[in-house]
């Protein structure tokens, strides 16, 4: 058995199975070749069954493997692309985040710039208004009211949105400015200067104006 085996391979296993049991040869009837057909075709057909089932097997399970890794893939792209997204976002973010500071950088500095000037005008006044002539003293009280003005419109109620460092510095400024500003109008007074020289009701307006936002942003009445 083993040398026909051997000598035919494992492929003819029905052949050496029906040459074992009955014989080979060209002999024999129609019949005889026959069964030996039908017997030849009951072995191969379960095997090449067999060996197409264990083919769509092995296919199905490498096709799942291919879906795996693509999906794999596919899920890997798209949290590239999502993190991609996201890190963008995030530098829109800082970038606008960057331009507002800037921005508010720039608006403190330049209400610091303006409340100084309020507070040397109002210095000015109180220093040197004996010394000037009374149109002279009415020109740099119009002066400082109209600077004051500026910041009343100029400087927001609320200085929430800015950072502490900023909104500190603006809220000294105005202090400092009402101040001088409250001092160089009270001198005024004190020297006969009434409404028909200077608004002096638009002074104090103004100046209630800015001592609430003063007090709004967490600075001092006094």
């Amino acid at each position: 058995m083993a040398e026909i085996l051997n000598l035919y391979g494992a492929d003819h296993i029905p052949l050496f199975l029906w040459s074992e049991n009955f014989g080979l040869g060209h002999g024999g009837t129609t019949e005889t070749w026959s069964h030996f057909g039908a017997f030849f075709s009951g072995i191969v057909s379960p095997l090449l069954a067999l060996l197409s089932l264990i083919g769509v097997l092995i296919t199905i399970r490498t096709q799942g493997e291919s879906n795996k890794q693509q999906a794999y893939s596919n899920q890997r792209a798209e949290d590239n692309r999502k993190h991609a997204n996201e890190l963008q976002i995030r530098v829109e973010e800082k970038r606008q985040e960057n331009f507002e500071v800037s921005l508010q950088n720039e608006n403190a500095l330049c209400f610091k710039a303006q409340s100084n000037l309020v507070r040397t005008v109002g210095i000015e006044i109180l220093n040197n208004s004996l010394d000037k002539s009374r149109i002279q003293v009415v020109k740099s009280a119009r002066t400082l009211l109209s600077e004051m003005h500026n910041l009343k419109y100029d400087v927001p109620d609320r200085l929430s949105s800015y950072k502490i460092i900023q909104r500190d510095i603006i809220v000294r400024s105005l202090c400092a400015a009402v101040t001088n500003a409250e001092m160089a109008i009270e001198h005024l007074r004190r020297h006969g200067y009434d409404n028909n020289e200077i608004n002096l009701i638009s002074f104090d307006n103004t100046i209630t104006h800015l001592r609430h936002v003063i007090k709004e942003n967490g600075g001092m009445d006094d």
